[in-house]
């Protein structure tokens, strides 16, 4: 089942907390995202009252920024440091 097929019988248009608990990420990351100009597209009616979102839009923008871990992408993977010394810890 795909992204799109599971939500068939959702509503096509979207509020932001709709959208945002869709991505599950916080409202807030919404607005930010649109100050930004990141994120899904969005509709914008007149005024900050009346913003939407398609449902398609939304799926259609996670299926966009979908990463797959490779050696060519990972270097965002954070690098855990064995070789640290600990507090306390005493090395000749």
């Amino acid at each position: 089942m795909t992204f799109t097929t599971q939500y068939r019988n959702e509503p096509e248009l979207l509020t932001s907390d709709q959208a945002a608990e869709l991505l599950q990420v916080h409202p807030i990351t919404l607005v930010l995202w649109r100050r930004e100009n990141r994120g899904p597209p969005f509709i914008d009616a007149t005024d900050a009252r009346f913003i939407r979102y398609l449902r398609t839009d939304v799926s259609a923008w996670l299926e966009q920024n979908r990463r797959n871990t490779s050696p060519d992408n990972a270097s965002f993977l954070p690098v855990h440091k064995s070789n640290k010394k600990s507090k306390g810890e005493c090395h000749d």
